[in-house]
């Protein structure tokens, strides 16, 4: 399909294509995306497949993350395949934050969060990730299936990693993603309206004094 896609991008002529999934006949697309280029292409995909297709195709690729740490040899591999493939990849990954000005405001809301949570949607949705997992021997694939990890990350992330703390304490946990390898993250918040204006005003500079973040504050 990403072959397909990337020929109509071009506005060429019309083309026939015959492949296992996908057989078109005289296929053209038209308008072209704006600009020169065409756009970035995002994939998230934790299982070996999609880490394969990410390294063939993607600019940017979505992992999960248990600890920063863990994920250092993770991260160079792909990059490294990638390379080896004559691409350049930059690898993300989603982030639960939960900012206040101080660590116990912070995690007493959290225990708010997951005394409140609707239990039965999150355990369709642990059941789904395991469903998807199935017949996987891969750490992450057996992780998913197993439903572990910490009880606030199924609550906050649907199981991604999560900052959680005062503004120094969630900066620092960008600053240890970032020393992991990874190059941008996708953030989740439970209030959006509320949360995102103490966010800028708190983190923001913080990351920018960490050399985290280089373009101009709002």
């Amino acid at each position: 399909w990403w072959d397909i896609v990337r020929r109509l991008w071009t506005g060429g002529e019309p083309f026939d294509f015959e492949g296992m999934y996908y057989q078109l006949s005289r296929a053209e697309g038209s308008p072209k995306p704006y600009g020169e280029d065409r756009p970035l292409m995002m994939n998230a995909g934790s299982s070996p497949a999609g880490r394969q297709f990410a390294m063939r195709y993607s600019d940017m690729h979505f992992d999960g993350v248990h600890t920063p740490e863990a994920s250092i040899e993770r991260l160079a591999e792909t990059k490294r395949q990638a390379r080896e493939q004559g691409r350049g990849i930059q690898v993300w990954t989603p982030v639960g934050v939960v900012c206040r000005p101080s660590q116990r405001e912070a995690e007493d809301y959290v225990r708010y969060v997951v005394d409140h949570a609707d239990w039965g949607a999150l355990g369709y949705l642990a059941d789904s990730h395991a469903r998807d997992a199935q017949g996987r021997t891969d750490a992450e694939g057996v992780f998913r299936r197993a439903g572990s990890g910490p009880i606030e990350r199924r609550v906050l992330a649907r199981g991604a990693y999560c900052a959680i703390g005062d503004p120094d304490r969630v900066a620092q946990e960008f600053a240890r993603l970032q020393a992991a390898g990874f190059d941008g993250l996708a953030l989740n918040f439970v209030d959006y309206l509320a949360e995102l204006p103490y966010f800028a005003q708190e983190i923001l500079p913080r990351l920018k004094k960490l050399g985290l973040r280089t373009c101009p504050l709002p």
